[in-house]
């Protein structure tokens, strides 16, 4: 999870640079609010989706009860496999 806790830092940055940078200079302009809150919620939305989706792979392939341990990238989960067939 810290892969994408960073990932999501750097998007965020990445999308406020370019809202502050190349968007229209004109002094009463909202375009720059505007294009950041669309490219705010779109990486909200994007983290939204990947966390359903980790969600229901859980849901469908673990049950965190006990039995043994899973290795994924940096995270043990003490979990028994299970698959629902």
């Amino acid at each position: 999870m810290r892969v994408l806790f960073l990932y999501g830092l750097c998007v965020r940055f990445l999308y406020f640079c370019l809202v502050l940078y190349f968007s229209p200079r004109l002094p009463s302009s909202g375009n720059r609010r505007c294009l950041y809150a669309i490219c705010y919620m779109f990486n909200i939305l994007w983290f939204f989706c990947v966390f359903c989706c980790v969600c229901f792979l859980n849901h469908l392939l673990f049950i965190v009860e006990g039995g043994g341990f899973i290795d994924l990238p940096g995270v043990k989960y003490f979990s028994r496999f299970f698959l629902n067939a």
